[in-house]
């Protein structure tokens, strides 16, 4: 492989990631808005708890999907440097390709974990205002 080719599968190992991060977020947020509609409002069993189902009912689904979407995308950026050793198996990889491949999941890394204490302190703000 050149390197025009390696970077641009490195570039596609990242959208990758985002994407994957992005929708594991996103159904698992959207069930859970369902689970809350079905508890909270047609069963009507909100009312008086102070468990954990009355304080997600006060953190907005999208806080929580992006919440979701920066624990997700910290998990998947640290996983994804381990995967070279599969990639590297398959004589996909060289040396330039691997360096460049864990120091963008490094700044994914740096940046959903950045985007994480952000969102959950805006969730933990709204559950205690």
């Amino acid at each position: 492989m050149d390197t025009s080719t390696q970077t641009t599968s490195v570039s596609s190992v990242n959208i990758l990631v985002v994407l994957a991060a992005i929708a594991v977020a996103s159904f698992i947020g959207l069930q859970l808005q369902q689970y809350l509609n079905i508890v909270c409002i047609m069963r009507g069993e909100c009312y008086g708890r102070t468990d954990w189902v009355y304080l997600l009912t006060l953190i907005p689904i999208p806080l929580i999907m992006l919440t979701l979407g920066a624990a997700f995308l910290l998990i998947f950026s640290l996983i994804t440097p381990r995967t070279v050793l599969f990639l590297q198996a398959k004589g996909g990889l060289n040396d330039v390709a691997q360096d460049a491949l864990r120091q963008s999941s490094h700044r994914l890394a740096q940046a959903s974990g950045l985007m994480l204490v952000l969102t959950a302190s805006a969730a933990y703000w709204c559950t205690t205002f």
